[in-house]
Protein backbone atom coordinates (compact mmCIF):
# COMPACT_ATOMS: atom_id res chain seq x y z
CA UNK A 1 0.00 0.00 0.00
CA UNK A 2 1.41 4.04 -0.83
CA UNK A 3 -0.08 6.66 1.02
CA UNK A 4 1.21 9.93 -0.95
CA UNK A 5 0.97 13.33 0.65
CA UNK A 6 0.40 16.44 -1.22
CA UNK A 7 2.29 19.15 1.17
CA UNK A 8 1.17 22.00 -0.80
CA UNK A 9 -2.31 20.93 -0.88
CA UNK A 10 -2.35 19.25 2.83
CA UNK A 11 -3.92 15.86 0.88
CA UNK A 12 -3.48 12.71 1.53
CA UNK A 13 -3.47 9.59 -0.86
CA UNK A 14 -3.78 5.79 0.09
CA UNK A 15 -3.49 3.73 -2.62
CA UNK A 16 -4.20 -0.04 -2.59
CA UNK A 17 -3.82 -2.32 -5.75
CA UNK A 18 -7.74 -1.59 -6.20
CA UNK A 19 -8.42 1.21 -4.60
CA UNK A 20 -7.89 5.00 -3.54
CA UNK A 21 -9.12 7.00 -0.63
CA UNK A 22 -8.21 10.39 -0.68
CA UNK A 23 -8.47 12.88 2.23
CA UNK A 24 -7.68 16.81 3.17
CA UNK A 25 -6.44 18.69 6.18
CA UNK A 26 -8.74 21.47 6.56
CA UNK A 27 -8.73 24.16 8.59
CA UNK A 28 -5.05 22.81 9.76
CA UNK A 29 -6.43 20.10 11.78
CA UNK A 30 -9.81 18.51 10.64
CA UNK A 31 -9.47 15.39 7.98
CA UNK A 32 -12.17 15.57 4.93
CA UNK A 33 -12.71 13.00 3.13
CA UNK A 34 -12.33 13.64 -0.45
CA UNK A 35 -12.46 10.07 -2.81
CA UNK A 36 -12.94 6.63 -2.11
CA UNK A 37 -13.18 4.37 -5.12
CA UNK A 38 -11.50 2.16 -7.54
CA UNK A 39 -7.29 3.75 -7.69
CA UNK A 40 -6.37 6.47 -9.35
CA UNK A 41 -2.71 7.02 -9.95
CA UNK A 42 -2.62 11.02 -8.84
CA UNK A 43 -5.46 12.99 -7.41
CA UNK A 44 -6.64 15.70 -10.01
CA UNK A 45 -9.29 17.48 -7.77
CA UNK A 46 -12.18 15.91 -9.05
CA UNK A 47 -13.92 15.48 -6.08
CA UNK A 48 -12.91 18.55 -4.25
CA UNK A 49 -15.12 20.02 -0.72
CA UNK A 50 -18.07 21.64 -1.73
CA UNK A 51 -18.12 24.69 0.51
CA UNK A 52 -22.38 25.85 0.95
CA UNK A 53 -24.35 26.90 4.38
CA UNK A 54 -24.55 23.57 6.88
CA UNK A 55 -27.01 25.65 9.13
CA UNK A 56 -28.40 22.26 10.57
CA UNK A 57 -24.58 20.72 11.00
CA UNK A 58 -22.52 21.20 14.13
CA UNK A 59 -19.89 24.30 12.44
CA UNK A 60 -16.85 24.55 14.36
CA UNK A 61 -16.94 28.14 13.86
CA UNK A 62 -20.04 30.10 14.33
CA UNK A 63 -19.28 32.62 11.84
CA UNK A 64 -18.95 30.58 8.80
CA UNK A 65 -21.73 27.69 8.33
CA UNK A 66 -19.80 26.63 5.28
CA UNK A 67 -17.86 23.85 7.12
CA UNK A 68 -19.49 21.43 9.46
CA UNK A 69 -18.09 18.23 11.46
CA UNK A 70 -21.56 16.14 10.62
CA UNK A 71 -21.38 14.67 14.11
CA UNK A 72 -21.11 16.05 17.08
CA UNK A 73 -22.23 16.60 20.61
CA UNK A 74 -25.70 18.18 20.10
CA UNK A 75 -27.08 14.96 18.15
CA UNK A 76 -30.35 14.45 20.10
CA UNK A 77 -32.08 18.05 18.37
CA UNK A 78 -30.71 16.17 14.87
CA UNK A 79 -32.01 13.02 15.83
CA UNK A 80 -35.72 14.67 16.27
CA UNK A 81 -35.88 17.04 13.52
CA UNK A 82 -34.63 13.36 11.13
CA UNK A 83 -37.59 11.37 13.15
CA UNK A 84 -40.35 13.99 12.77
CA UNK A 85 -39.48 15.25 8.90
CA UNK A 86 -38.06 11.78 7.12
CA UNK A 87 -41.64 10.75 6.00
CA UNK A 88 -42.19 14.36 4.27
CA UNK A 89 -39.01 13.57 2.21
CA UNK A 90 -39.72 13.41 -1.82
CA UNK A 91 -36.47 13.71 -3.14
CA UNK A 92 -33.07 13.25 -1.38
CA UNK A 93 -30.07 14.49 -3.01
CA UNK A 94 -26.67 13.60 -1.42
Amino acid sequence: MAIIYDEAQSIFHLQTQVSSYVMQVVWGKYLSHLYWGRRGEQYRGSRAIIWKDRGFAPNPDDTDRTFSLLMGNDVEPRRDFILANAGRISMLDV
